[in-house]
């Protein structure tokens, strides 16, 4: 997140000064930063830097949930609470689902809770009986997993907690191995998530800036983008509790550190 401080002849909306969010494939660390216009978003007023950088990841999180078509009450499990999962559970609320929040880490389940999960799970081998227990025996409607892992478990899970005709969105990077009875016997529809909307990995949307007309496209990449920054501005979305240190720019290679050694969040 930073301001626009030069503009092409063809961007006239967003005015050198704007204070803007960024996202796109080559992240944005660097000073100055030449991108096209579908993946800058205006930040609102009351919305300020260290919560207009989650938007990119805000965006991402809300792709997932818009492809997983919850409805009002319908319950979604969510598997893995690193920031995506995070925010994940925070939007399915904003959709009018009850989440379930899920992961091996206590802390990152207390944190889902504390931003408005409605439950939280310490992942185990008991974790598709509670799921089951927390809905009447249905099972989760929609099963969202956010986890990264090595394993295949997750997504195992997944089907194992899901209804028939249940719907698993899978935004995170772990194995694609679903035993095929489950898939077979429930009917389980599996989609994946792709990055943070239409547009992503279009060059001419997002290099050249040619938009998707909107009757057709409601919700691109840079449509998310400014939805998750209302969403900021009017307290639907929480993400100031997801930040555990702060470091000067210096210090980077410090953060880095703390990221690999697990002691962030």
């Amino acid at each position: 997140a930073g301001s626009a401080v030069e503009n092409h002849d063809g961007v006239t909306d967003l005015p050198v000064g704007e204070r803007v969010a960024y996202g796109g494939e080559g992240a944005g660390h660097g000073e100055t930063i030449m991108v096209g216009r579908n993946l800058v978003a205006r930040v609102p007023d009351v919305v300020d830097f260290r919560a207009a950088c989650f938007t990119t990841l805000g965006a991402i999180a809300m792709n997932a949930v818009r492809l997983a078509e919850i409805g009002i009450g319908e319950t979604v499990a969510v598997i893995g609470l690193g920031i995506v999962g995070q925010l994940i559970a925070q939007i399915v609320r904003c959709q009018g689902g009850v989440p379930i929040a899920i992961d091996l880490n206590a802390d990152r389940v207390e944190l889902a809770r504390a931003t408005g999960a409605d439950f939280g799970l310490v992942a185990g081998e008991t974790t598709v009986a509670e799921v089951k227990a927390l809905t009447a025996r249905r099972g989760a409607d929609c099963v969202i997993v956010a986890a990264a892992s090595k394993s295949a478990t997750p997504l195992e899970q997944a089907a194992r907690m899901s209804p028939d005709r249940g719907r698993i969105v899978v935004v995170g990077a772990c194995p694609i191995e679903i035993p095929r009875s489950e898939m077979y016997i429930k009917e389980l529809k599996v989609l994946m998530s792709r990055a943070y909307g239409p547009g992503s990995y279009d060059a001419a949307y997002e290099r050249r800036g040619v938009d998707y007309p909107l009757p057709f496209v409601r919700w691109t990449e840079n449509r998310n983008m400014q939805e998750v920054l209302r969403l900021m501005a009017v307290g639907k979305i929480e993400v100031k509790p997801l930040i555990s240190h702060e470091y000067p720019l210096e210090d980077a290679p410090k953060a880095y550190d703390t990221i690999m050694s697990g002691r962030g969040r």
